[in-house]
């Protein structure tokens, strides 16, 4: 079988796949979106995935493997081609007329060329418009392919994704990984079938690759032990409870045992207070994968106390490193996180969140059940996702050659 994967961001998790379907034989070609680069620029904002050019990427460009950094964990590269591809989001308001021409254009060059080169199936994966757009074309030309969203629901307003309702409404097949955002759309389309399969994701393997011991990110945290919350910060994740829980603490000892470290790109109020109190390190700016693996591995724990959430990948990225989470009961974190076993799960509340950090910085029964990744289900095996995405392709091609 000849696959192709198409990816708009979320590599950590389409590298795995991708690695899953080698596995079992197969062959694949990865495309992966690369946009708004110069000319000889090193492209550091894929996830757990680094890629060297040699030149600007016009449209479409095959990447030589030793160019790749984050696949070493792929074991049969023999049958791996990977590309780099341009995309251009369609604008709302008034466009100049490159903005009008320009992402048609590029999404039926892409649908020739994977015409040209008679892929059995075509995995997309991505959020925007530009992918959207080439899923609703390859669904009118009768392609075997599915469509991926990691997000089904905005944070901001808990509504439906536009690009979700636009592919429902095609027909357009849809996998999400969490059964809590299949059961969701589900209720949402009781009137109508959708075809709509949950398959989880596995662990985000590509960040082993990377660099555990970065001196720049550990000379700022020598200190004490610390735990960890990191990524692009935004309100849901729940900030304003990691500092209530923190005066909690405080009120409470007095001096704490551990320090709270605070890292990624964005700007939240509640982040400038707590850069003014030594019991926090904020690392305010844009993480390299060696800077997020580093900061993982050397953590106590990783602190989720998010407000909502959907399928996030975050689990998958700790466990890779043995490293346990406390997260609220929101969204697929019950899915992932077995409570005492491989993390803590808790009440959105700050109490909550306080007495659990206490715990966590002091437990050695959930490090040592996480050791060797046992805390993770079977279910969450790469093995047994690659064979689960192969029994949905094979239903989706009996339901199409029952419409002929």
């Amino acid at each position: 079988m000849k696959i192709a994967i198409l990816t708009a961001g979320f590599q950590a998790s389409s590298t795995a796949l991708v690695a899953s379907y080698l596995a079992l034989g197969y062959s694949v070609d990865y495309y992966i979106q690369t946009d708004k680069r110069t000319p000889k620029e090193k492209l550091r904002s894929l996830e757990a995935l680094e890629l060297d050019l040699d030149t600007s990427i016009f449209w479409i460009k095959q990447i030589p493997l030793t160019h790749v950094r984050g696949i070493d964990f792929i074991k049969q590269k023999e049958r791996l081609r990977i590309f780099c591809y341009r995309s251009a989001e369609f604008f709302d308001g008034s466009k100049t007329f490159l903005q009008k021409v320009m992402p048609p254009m590029l999404i039926y060059g892409l649908q020739i060329l994977l015409l040209c080169r008679n892929y059995d199936y075509i995995g997309v994966i991505g959020q925007g418009s530009f992918i959207s757009h080439l899923s609703l074309n390859l669904s009118k030309k009768k392609i075997l392919h599915t469509h991926t969203f990691h997000e089904v629901f905005s944070h901001q307003s808990n509504e439906l994704d536009s690009n979700v309702t636009q592919l429902v409404n095609a027909g357009v097949p849809l996998v999400v990984h969490s059964e809590y955002a299949k059961s969701r759309l589900e209720d949402l389309y009781k009137s109508k079938q959708i075809k709509v399969t949950a398959i989880p994701f596995g662990l985000f393997l590509g960040y082993s690759d990377f660099e555990k011991s970065d001196s720049i990110v550990l000379d700022r945290l020598k200190e004490k032990p610390y735990l960890l919350s990191y990524g692009f910060f935004s309100n849901y994740k729940g900030f304003d409870s990691i500092w209530k829980a923190y005066l909690i603490l405080k009120q409470k000892m007095g001096d704490l045992p551990f320090k709270i470290v605070v890292a990624g790109s964005g700007h939240l109020e509640i982040i400038e207070e707590m850069k003014k109190y030594s019991d926090f390190i904020v690392i305010n700016k844009w993480l390299s994968n060696d800077e997020i693996s580093t900061l993982i591995y050397n953590s106590r724990a990783v602190l989720a106390p998010y407000h909502s959430a959907s399928q996030s990948g975050l689990p998958q990225t700790c466990y890779v490193f043995d490293i346990p989470i406390v997260a609220t009961r929101v969204g697929a974190f019950e899915e992932v996180i077995k409570n005492g076993e491989n993390g803590l799960l808790i009440n959105d509340s700050p109490e909550d969140l306080a007495q659990a950090m206490l715990t966590i910085s002091n437990d050695k029964t959930i490090h040592s059940n996480i050791v060797g990744r046992r805390g993770l289900p079977n279910m969450f095996s790469w093995n047994v996702i690659g064979l689960q995405y192969m029994s949905m392709i094979r239903g989706l091609k009996t339901f199409e050659k029952s419409k002929l």
